[in-house]
């Protein structure tokens, strides 16, 4: 019974690492404004190993359901060893970012492209693969 317990917590606490402040989402939708989702091309977008312990992201956006023109926007790249790199747009645009390991590995990364309205107001989709990085 205990480990039951002690697993829907991890697994509710890895939710919540997982997906950051979009949880603050569902909880604040009606003090939020409109809600739109830009998508992530994933055709054209890139995670990949660079030579050197690097990493590079190379985010190529889409307006999925929102309306073209301004509207606050956030990437993140999340480089699956504890740091992030995150950018505000005023509108979607492509975006090349590049990170530089301490150690080689195998590292998950994920991008999230965001919808940002207001604070506490987030809707985001994402993108992730495992890439191995090398000296």
């Amino acid at each position: 019974m205990m480990r039951s317990r002690t697993s829907k917590a991890f697994v509710f606490g890895l939710a919540l690492v997982c997906l950051g402040g979009a949880v603050l989402v569902a909880a604040n939708t009606d003090k939020c404004p409109s809600m739109c989702t830009p998508d992530i091309d994933k055709n054209h977008t890139v995670i990949a190993a660079v030579p050197g312990l690097r990493g590079q992201a190379g985010i190529e956006p889409n307006y999925g359901n929102c309306p073209t023109g301004n509207h606050p926007y956030r990437w993140t790249v999340y480089w699956g060893d504890g740091v992030e790199m995150s950018k505000n747009e005023t509108a979607l645009m492509p975006y090349n970012a590049i990170y530089s390991y301490k150690q080689a590995g195998t590292y998950n990364v994920t991008i999230a492209y965001c919808n940002y309205p207001a604070p506490c107001c987030m809707s985001c989709s994402y993108y992730t693969k495992s890439i191995n990085v090398t000296d």
